[in-house]
Order: structure tokens, then C-alpha cells, then sequence
């Protein structure tokens, strides 16, 4: 996922899909809405990030996507 300073971001998947939203920040978590989306209100997802740093990797289990890894990268690295 890409982070904008607008508060948009895009996501790719191994897959080649691409999709996109508006994020957020909490106290201890980075939120995003997927847009569109036929829910109303629209769904958000968070990632809890406190105590996480640049460069860390870590993976997560998704009911509908299974494994999920992330890294924290700085800036729009090429993938």
C-alpha cells in the first residue's frame, strides 16, 4: 500500500489488483476505507502499527485474503 499525503492511498496485490481509498490516523493505528465500496456506511480496515519501526516486517492472517506481509518502507520504493 502507498500512503499518500492527501490521505488517498493504492494498493497492489500479487495478483495485479489494484484498488485505492482515503486513510486516517489513530493513536496507535493507520486506517483506511477501500472506495467504492457498496457499503453504507463503508467498511474500514486498521493496522495496529504502535511500537512497529521502519523497515520492520511482519505477517497477518485475513478470513478473505489469508497471509498478509507487510514491511514498513520509507517513502515509494519499487516493488
Amino acid at each position: 500500500m502507498y500512503f499518500e499525503s492527501d490521505d488517498s492511498f493504492k494498493s497492489f496485490a500479487k495478483q495485479g489488483l489494484l484498488s485505492g481509498g482515503k486513510w486516517r490516523v489513530t493513536r496507535d493505528s493507520m486506517c483506511g476505507t477501500t472506495l467504492p465500496q457498496p457499503y453504507n456506511p463503508p467498511r474500514e480496515f486498521c493496522l495496529y502499527l504502535k511500537g512497529r519501526k521502519l523497515g520492520e516486517s511482519w505477517s497477518e492472517s485475513s478470513e478473505t485474503h489469508g497471509e498478509i506481509k507487510r514491511t514498513i518502507l520509507k517513502g515509494h520504493p519499487k516493488l
